[in-house]
């Protein structure tokens, strides 16, 4: 079952992932990456929809949503997938799935697992070894919750706040928090749980 289908009367933040078929990439022009940013914001603008924070990879794309109640993260993903699908399909002309398998949805209990799955997302970059540090990773919420990069349509509020009242308070523990790197055990815990072991260690 869609975990924001569960009937509770409040808001349901849920992980939402996809990952690339084998032999495919998502963003293999680099312009997908802001038009892939445009859209999940876009997906994002119906009433009771917030996108707490997003990562961009070569081979998946994860976002972490807040639903309300009576809506669906299978809505957001079918506004998300089949257009990313079409765009990737229009750069590379090959007759195959450009998605491994559907979309993943796994609801979170409360600010403490959004924090450790956020935090597994925001390194997640690092242990694919496409950056040093979480904060150098362009295709991330974090460089704009940092205040690193314009907002451009993006709302970091929702993902200050679980740091800080205030933007520099939230800021500043934000920072703090991100000089924590998961263990590896952790990694690969989380990885197991969302499906992408067999990721690990793939660049792109």
């Amino acid at each position: 079952m869609d975990p924001s289908e569960s009937g509770s009367a409040a808001p349901t933040t849920c992980h939402l992932s996809w990952q690339a078929a084998i032999g495919r990439e998502f963003f293999t022009d680099p312009s997908l990456y802001g038009r892939v940013r445009e859209r999940l914001i876009d997906a994002h603008q119906r009433r009771g929809r917030v996108l707490v924070h997003y990562t961009m990879l070569p081979r998946e794309i994860h976002l972490l949503s807040q639903i309300a109640p009576g809506d669906s993260s299978g809505a957001i993903a079918r506004a998300i997938g089949n257009v990313v699908a079409r765009w990737v399909g229009e750069w590379q002309a090959v007759r195959s799935p450009v998605f491994a398998g559907p979309y993943r949805a796994q609801a979170i209990a409360g600010d403490v697992e959004l924090r450790h799955v956020l935090r597994m997302l925001v390194w997640r970059p690092v242990r694919l070894g496409r950056c040093g540090t979480p904060s150098h990773h362009a295709h991330s919420s974090l460089r704009t919750a940092l205040g690193l990069r314009p907002a451009h349509g993006f709302d970091a509020r929702p993902l200050l706040r679980l740091f800080g009242e205030s933007v520099p308070q939230a800021r500043a523990a934000l920072r703090a928090w991100l000089s924590q790197r998961p263990s590896e055990r952790e990694a690969r815990q989380w990885e197991l749980a969302c499906g992408l072991a067999l990721a690990t260690g793939a660049v792109g």
